[in-house]
């Protein structure tokens, strides 16, 4: 038996959140309805100096609403606002090893590395860092959902995602308009419930990062502008609602002990999904504080981890063994190794739903077969919980 310790404040299930930014269901959903997810620009104003100034007030405007939003969260004053984040979540897991499972946990498998320096910094080092190869990423996307259809990419049922980004190139949102109109949520039924938690993730942001309050808005306006032009994507709201929502969050109070949960670690194993970015200098970053039994590897997942979709239900054979073996024996793989997604993951004729089912693009033993299926009915498993 091998326990997982997990945490979402958001909540889980039927369970109520311990972080929420607003009082109930209908508060929330009526901030949403008149929250704007981007400010409204386009590619070619970036470059544009005579357009400097609606660049300007367009990002001003978008920053005070972020404001707002801010200070809902803020005016909750949950006592987890300040401790849900990753250094609070590692002290308690470690004490709950320490009290429960002490001599029973030597290996750790840590999904999704972070860069560990840019996060001692502000947001602003980490921002550049984020959109690197989204245009890339956006294009693959494009291609896949196109070429899978309707029935097999949610988003080319009202038109295909390559409308959608060259009609946002020219500053016509008509085909996102379109799609989101189509996938809007109803209101809530009983608006006294606890809300969804929608943007209750924000304040963890802010909180795991360093003094990402003191960010001047001039230079986050410069940033969206110069990352906007080299990434050749007008699409920054993923990187830009962050930055200016903890500009406007107040500081916490800094947890010292960061490095907690590492001390009771034999062995931990990083894994990481990226496949237009090179292996990264985040591991190495880690193992600086950490001993030569850590390693990394990754899956070359096709789309970029800020695309966030519930089709990426990714499965990799080579992934899957080495998770197994290093679980039952604790063999380490060689550093740096990455694995290709065995899953077919737009299918021409998927059935319609917002999960994928599991399709393998190969010809695998009944033993590889059988790992494939697990990893992905493990996936299912935290989609639902999530």
């Amino acid at each position: 038996m091998i326990p997982i310790i997990g945490w979402d404040s958001r909540g889980t299930g039927a369970s109520t959140p311990i972080l929420e930014c607003f009082a109930n269901a209908s508060a929330e959903y009526d901030f949403n309805n008149a929250f704007p997810l981007a400010p409204n620009l386009w590619l070619g104003q970036f470059s544009n100096s005579s357009a400097d100034g609606a660049v300007n007030s367009a990002i001003r405007s978008f920053d005070t609403s972020i404001a707002a939003l801010a200070d809902a969260c803020v005016a909750q004053k949950l006592p987890a606002l300040y401790t849900s984040t990753t250094a609070y979540v590692a002290r308690d897991m470690a004490a709950i090893v320490e009290t429960q499972r002490l001599g029973r946990v030597g290996r750790v498998i840590a999904d999704g590395v972070f860069d560990a320096k840019a996060n001692a910094l502000k947001y602003v080092s980490q921002l550049p860092n984020d959109e690197l190869s989204v245009r890339a990423s956006l294009n693959d996307f494009a291609v896949f959902c196109s070429t899978a259809g309707s029935t097999g990419c949610s988003f080319a049922a009202v038109t295909t995602a390559a409308t959608v980004l060259s009609g946002l190139e020219i500053r016509d949102a008509t085909a996102l308009i379109s799609l989101l109109e189509s996938l809007a949520a109803p209101e809530p039924t009983n608006g006294s419930a606890a809300g969804v938690g929608t943007f209750a993730t924000y304040p963890l942001g802010c909180v795991d990062n360093a003094a990402s309050n003191e960010s001047i808005l001039d230079t986050v306006i410069s940033l969206t502008k110069s990352i906007s032009i080299s990434e050749n994507t007008p699409i920054l709201s993923a990187g830009l609602i962050p930055i200016t929502f903890c500009r406007n969050f107040p500081p916490p109070d800094r947890l010292s002990q960061t490095w907690v949960l590492v001390q009771w670690t034999k062995r931990t194993l990083y894994s990481q999904q990226l496949k237009h970015q090179s292996l990264l200098s985040q591991p190495r970053t880690i193992q600086q504080h950490l001993s030569s039994l850590h390693r990394h590897c990754g899956n070359c997942f096709p789309l970029h981890p800020s695309l966030h979709i519930v089709e990426e239900a990714d499965t990799s054979l080579g992934m899957a063994k080495i998770i197994s073996n290093f679980l039952a024996s604790g063999i380490m793989p060689e550093d740096g190794a990455r694995f290709a997604v065995d899953q077919n993951i737009f299918l021409t004729a998927a059935a319609s739903g917002l999960v994928t089912p599991a399709a393998f693009n190969g010809t695998y033993s009944t033993e590889e077969q059988s790992f494939l299926t697990a990893t992905y009915d493990i996936r299912i498993v935290f989609l639902s919980i999530a």
